[in-house]
């Protein structure tokens, strides 16, 4: 199980990610959808560590 809590991001001025809290579930497909720009990839480059955070990710 991957959890999220409370995550917040900004790419200089602009926040990408505000107060993002999530479970992802062991053996189960979850879909992330939305429109451009609205943080899919930076919350994926957080959860598999890419990006620099004070945030804990388990």
């Amino acid at each position: 199980m991957y959890q999220i809590n409370h995550l917040s991001f900004s790419y200089e001025k602009k926040e990408v990610l505000k107060n993002i809290s999530v479970t992802f579930p062991n053996n189960k497909i979850t879909a992330i959808i939305g429109p451009n720009g609205c943080g899919k990839s930076t919350l994926l480059s957080h959860l598999y560590r890419l990006l620099p955070s004070k945030d804990k990710i388990t």
